[in-house]
Formats: structure tokens, sequence, C-alpha cells
């Protein structure tokens, strides 16, 4: 199913026919012209075309997804989703070391979301730049419990619209399935700078140039030796 809407109301009123399923919008605002497909100002089943990455002309919202590993198609356990805050929590103040504006902050029902507002052009090196960033994050901060999700760099990408309820797996004691809901929302949702952006991204390790001696000693070796 899909739906263009520039009516939060009507939105929020139409969603509600959907409850148990998974619901989701995309980050950055698709082009206008989008809207001229079937599904304006509606929900359309089967669409003939979605949102993809083109249909993007500006980035003006930076996603830090994070999830504990567990099987898929289940819940976190209440031990699994206090791992994945305390990520978050450390995230956030190395984040606000480098300068970073304060984020929405979003229990996204089975582990964190991290908004960032950002302003970047929909190109190449802007995508580079996200997916490099998040890289980094991963490396820093990904362990054996919880994971940075690495894949939501592309334009187009989707998230869960925070207020709606994870339907994932079996609804049990152990792993429920919760209602997602915003924590923090800044007073002013300022736009953080590209050049701290480029500054995690520019921790990610560049791999070493091949050369034709792959780092041994230039002199000549003889295996008769």
């Amino acid at each position: 199913f899909s739906g263009y809407y520039s009516e939060p109301e009507k939105l929020i009123s139409d969603i509600k026919a959907y409850d148990g399923y998974g619901i989701y919008a995309t980050i950055n605002a698709a082009k206008e012209s989008c809207a001229g497909r079937t599904q304006h100002e509606q929900i359309v089943a089967r669409p003939k075309a979605t949102t993809s990455d083109p249909d993007i002309d500006y980035r003006t919202t930076l996603l830090i997804d994070l999830d504990p590993i567990r099987p898929s198609d289940t819940n976190s356990t209440d031990a699994e989703k206090q791992r994945a805050l305390e990520t978050a929590r450390k995230i956030y103040k190395y984040l606000s070391d480098q300068g970073f504006e304060r984020p929405v902050v979003a229990d996204s029902a089975n582990g964190y979301h991290i908004y960032y507002r950002i302003y970047l052009a929909n190109n190449d090196e802007n995508t580079a730049l996200i997916k490099n960033f998040l890289q980094v994050l991963d490396m820093l901060f990904s362990d054996e419990v919880v994971s940075v999700d690495t894949t939501v760099f592309n334009a187009s990408r989707i998230g869960k619209i925070i207020g709606t309820k994870s339907n994932k797996g079996t609804d049990t004691p152990e792993r429920p399935q919760r209602q997602s809901f915003f924590m923090t929302v800044p007073r002013e949702f300022r736009v953080v700078d590209k050049a701290y952006i480029q500054k995690v991204a520019d921790l990610l390790p560049k791999p070493e140039q091949p050369n034709r001696y792959n780092g041994y000693s230039t002199e000549r070796f003889d295996i008769r030796s």
C-alpha cells in the first residue's frame, strides 16, 4: 500500500484502518510532482510506482537506527532494548561533543531512532557522505548486542511512523509488541552543518592502495637463497 499526503490529519485518519500493518514513511520529502500519482491523498493497494531515490530533491533528515541483534521477525526483550538505549545515549553524547545540534529521539518499539535535521542536495557526494558517516558510527558503537543500521543511507529510505505499533513476530510477555513514541523533541530543530557530518565520516579507515610490492622490501628477492 502507498499514499502521498500533504494533510497530516487526513493521513492519520486514513492509516487508522491499517492497524496491524507496519506503517512507514520516507524520511525525506518526495518531490511535489510525485503527488500526481494515483495515490494522491489516498492509500492505494499495489501502486504502479512508489518513491525512489531520484524522487527526492533534498535530504532533510539524517536517521540513526539502533536495534538489538535478534532473530528476524521477532520483538526485542526489555534487556535488549535497555542495551540499545545505552548505545543511543553514547551516540547522542558523542555527536553532541562533535558539535551536532540537538536531535529528535524516538522509541521505535524495538529499538531507538535518532533524527538530525540536515539540508543536503540529493547527489552521489552526499549519499557517500551519509553512508560513510553511518559506517563510522557502526565501527565505534555496534557490538554483539546492538547494531547501528548502516543501510539507511539512501535518499528514499523509509522509517517507521512514530506513534504506530510494531507488529513484528508473536506478542509474548518476553518479546512484546510495543507502541513507538517520541522521547525528546527540541524546541528548535536546527540544521546540522555538513562540516560536522564530514568530520565524523572522515574517520572511516581508507583502504591502502595496493602496490607491486605489497608493502614488503623493494630489494630483489631470490628464491634460491
